[in-house]
């Protein structure tokens, strides 16, 4: 079996971890400076302290949460403190699902890939699922890894039969193997492209004999499903490839799961089947007829059934489908960031919007499990939830320095809140111009 590390000629211990392979860099010794952000509000996504004033980091490792004194008092007399002066830090915001970099490619609102990096940065993503994975991309996020210009943390998902852009992996996809290359980027799974149309790609005796062969090979599965009908043949073929066995071990996924029945929800919540939904439907495409001739084929409540899925205990995690969905433009915040999202999550209203229909309303989620979707929901799809995805002592420093705590101001003022910093690994890798005094240097 080919490796993908062939195509750098990257020397580099490889150990077996899982199904995974994992690529280890040498990194020298050097002596791990202390961070103190303290007078702030933690919303540390850990279900044990939900809420702290200070975080200590030493490197790229959170060291200590809790109140301010308690935290002050365990950094050393060489460590840097910043007041943030009541402002919010949360997780770094994860964008399972979305095609950023591959849009950048292709001409697409990005001239390079680098700055839509730059543009997901400034939104406060600190890492990105590119579910859209070609030849022409691997090599890019490939390049860009080992030229230490990735900056966010990136899981790509090969894609085996894409209709949207340049060449797919196609059969190639059991050269490879899924892999960890550095803490930027990874490759997780394979994605399989289901349906356009009225015309379906795989029908179910296909998915039955191509679903289990990724399974043995240690793939994550993301799968599309947008119909109903559709997602009845998906969850066949993902039960019988399971053989009985729980998802959690394997953390196989339905992208966009749009419309679903009562018997489907159940159905994935039984198997433990991720949901990956985006936020910004059903709200972002009011008005367009492409969601009223959904809403014409689906029956009256299937659509976006965002609070049910998590109420009924699917796990659900939350992405932009970007650019499919909202393409970026000047609005601040833009479209395809995680604070819009949060917006569009809790359907709540803006001056100049359309209000959603009640339909929507019904199936508003809060703006707490909206973020645990884009943070620790978000690191748990790919295997991450114990290093990164909420603030606890041993995780990585993946964070965000917001304006205001999304969860005390009104919901229709979700939009004024800014992204004032973004830091992964303890690097400050974004800082809003003129808040550079809440931004240390190393």
């Amino acid at each position: 079996m080919i490796r993908f590390v062939s195509r750098l000629m990257i020397i580099a211990t490889i150990v077996q971890v899982t199904a995974c392979t994992v690529l280890q860099k040498p990194t020298p010794e050097v002596v791990k400076s202390e961070i103190v952000y303290h007078n702030s509000t933690i919303l540390t996504m850990e279900s044990v302290q939900p809420l702290a004033q200070a975080i200590l980091i030493q490197g790229d490792t959170i060291i200590a949460v809790g109140n301010d004194a308690e935290v002050l008092a365990q950094a050393g007399p060489e460590a840097r403190v910043y007041d943030l002066q009541g402002r919010t830090i949360v997780p770094g915001f994860i964008d399972t699902h979305n095609h950023r970099i591959a849009w950048s490619l292709v001409g697409g609102d990005y001239e390079t890939p680098e700055a839509a990096i730059q543009a997901a940065l400034e939104q406060g993503w600190t890492g990105l699922h590119e579910l859209d994975v070609n030849n022409r991309l691997l090599d890019t996020l490939l390049t860009l890894d080992a030229q230490d210009q990735l900056r966010l943390r990136v899981a790509g998902y090969l894609a085996i039969n894409s209709p949207t852009w340049d060449k797919s992996i196609g059969d190639q996809i059991f050269n490879y193997e899924p892999t960890i290359y550095s803490p930027n980027l990874r490759i997780s799974g394979v994605k399989v492209f289901m349906k356009e149309g009225s015309q379906f790609y795989k029908d179910q005796e296909e998915l039955n004999q191509l679903l289990p062969q990724f399974h043995e090979g240690g793939w994550q599965i993301a799968i599309e499903a947008i119909e109903s009908q559709t997602l009845e043949v998906v969850l066949s073929s993902l039960e019988g490839t399971l053989q009985g066995n729980h998802n959690s071990a394997h953390r196989h996924r339905i992208e966009h799961a749009i419309a679903m029945t009562d018997e489907q929800l159940a159905h994935m919540a039984a198997l433990g089947i991720i949901a990956s939904v985006q936020l910004n439907v059903p709200v972002s495409l009011m008005g367009e007829p492409s969601l009223t001739q959904f809403l014409i084929q689906e029956p009256e409540g299937r659509v976006a059934r965002w609070r049910d899925l998590i109420e009924g205990g699917v796990m659900t995690i939350g992405n932009t489908d970007f650019p499919s969905i909202d393409i970026e433009n000047n609005e601040d915040p833009p479209p395809g960031s995680p604070i819009r999202l949060l917006h569009r999550a809790a359907r709540a209203t803006w001056p100049g919007e359309p209000a959603p229909a009640p339909w929507m309303r019904d199936q508003a989620i809060t703006v707490e499990q909206a973020l645990r979707l884009m943070t620790i929901n978000a690191a748990y799809a790919t295997f991450e939830e114990d290093t990164r995805g909420s603030l606890a002592p041993g995780k990585l420093a993946d964070m965000v320095i917001l304006s205001a705590n999304p969860l005390s101001i009104p919901k229709g003022e979700l939009l004024k809140i800014e992204v004032l910093a973004t830091i992964i690994g303890g690097e400050v890798e974004w800082c809003k111009h003129g808040y550079e005094s809440l931004c240390p240097v190393r």
